[in-house]
């Protein structure tokens, strides 16, 4: 990729993104939930109460995705905001967040998703898609 004078070359995870796309309905929503700081139960919780308890995630489903999208470089651990009391007592868990890949493959994907629902909308409407 050229660059004029004084500008900063983008990384390459743009174009690496598509390559992970379509997602399926679970790890859009995982990806979903680590717009922000979260760990695996709280983006259970998470799922659980966007989908109004339509989709509920297991902890098998839920962990191996978090490993996958780890492995793939879409989500980075970080370190939790959980209280540690002075006794050390409290739970360290390991939170999540998206990287900029992540955010990139999630855009195309809400993109690949919307136009899906546009087509729909049109066919409902119309009987057909219109060009």
């Amino acid at each position: 990729m050229a660059c004029r004078t004084g500008e900063t070359q983008l990384p390459d995870v743009y174009s690496q993104a598509e390559q992970y796309v379509p997602l399926t309905e679970s790890t859009y929503l995982i990806m979903l939930s680590l717009i922000r700081p979260m760990h695996g139960y709280g983006v259970m919780q998470e799922i659980k109460e966007l989908t109004g308890g339509v989709v509920r995630l297991g902890p098998g489903t839920m962990y191996g995705a978090l490993t996958a999208l780890k492995e793939r470089g879409m989500i980075e651990p970080v370190e939790s905001a959980e209280p540690v009391d002075a006794a050390g007592r409290g739970r360290q868990r390991k939170e999540y967040v998206l990287t900029a890949l992540g955010r990139e493959v999630l855009r195309l994907e809400q993109a690949r998703l919307q136009k899906l629902a546009d087509i729909g909308r049109e066919v409902m409407e119309y009987g057909s898609a219109q060009s």
